[in-house]
């Protein structure tokens, strides 16, 4: 916009020019050219400053726009860092809160390409057992079946476990959350081991809701009452859950 500024420059020179020379001749003008000439002359002067001042103006509009883009960039930025501090304050506070592990996870994939695929895994993980809890909530009221509803605490159980597992992750990710640099060796044993702790329990409870309809279906067809098979299940996971920690003592 340079010619902006080279021509509004011409048009208020000129508009100073006329209104100096009018101010300065003003009774020779009107002698010579007549009243209403050096009105006309003196309405032209003020429209060339008004025009030149405005040109000019223009010119320094992408300049403008510019520093606003830039400013707008600066105050994004600088509310993606605090809602990123504040993120990770929430998971401090409850490492265990399944949505603040879920919202862990995201933060530590954006600030390091290297852990992408690693909490791309975490979330699919945590997403099938979110996918799990809702199923079973949708069998249990299709079906008015009280009779299970011991069966979402079981399911919240497994969510905790994984979440501990996800903590053992976020604490190797952590550091190597800033620096881009791929996790080390003790890293890359830690997570393999959680990743394969949680697919046990989601294998686990893939099966238990396996165990859950042909139970529901049993009852609602026979009035089958016996859920022994069931809660043999539920026992099985309890016993492959202590083992599990026990190995970790």
């Amino acid at each position: 916009m340079k010619w902006s500024k080279i021509l509004g420059a011409i048009f208020v020179l000129l508009g100073v020019f006329g209104t100096v020379m009018g101010l300065a001749f003003e009774s020779a003008m009107i002698i010579a050219l007549g009243i209403h000439a050096v009105s006309f002359l003196t309405t032209a002067a003020a429209v060339g400053i008004g025009l030149g001042v405005l040109l000019f103006g223009l010119g320094y509009v992408p300049q403008i726009k510019h520093r606003l883009a830039q400013g707008q960039a600066k105050k994004l930025l600088q509310e993606k860092i605090e809602s990123y501090e504040e993120q990770t304050a929430e998971y401090e506070a409850d490492a265990l809160n399944p949505t603040r592990v879920r919202m862990r996870l995201l933060q530590l994939r954006s600030r390091n390409e290297h852990l992408r695929d690693l909490t791309r895994i975490c979330i699919e993980q945590k997403d099938k057992i979110d996918m799990f809890q809702d199923q079973l909530d949708r069998l249990i009221q299709a079906n008015e079946a009280l009779y299970l509803k011991d069966l979402p605490a079981v399911l919240d159980s497994a969510e905790e476990r994984m979440c501990a597992n996800f903590r053992d992750i976020i604490n190797c990710c952590i550091l190597v959350e800033h620096n881009g640099q791929p996790l080390n060796e003790y890293g890359k044993e830690i997570t393999k081991q959680a990743l394969e702790a949680n697919m046990e329990e989601l294998q686990a409870v893939s099966e238990l809701l396996n165990k859950s309809v042909k139970y529901i279906n049993e009852y609602n067809r026979k009035g089958v009452r016996d859920r022994s098979d069931l809660d043999a299940w539920i026992k099985i996971m309890e016993r492959s859950t202590n083992k599990r920690e026990e190995l970790t003592l």
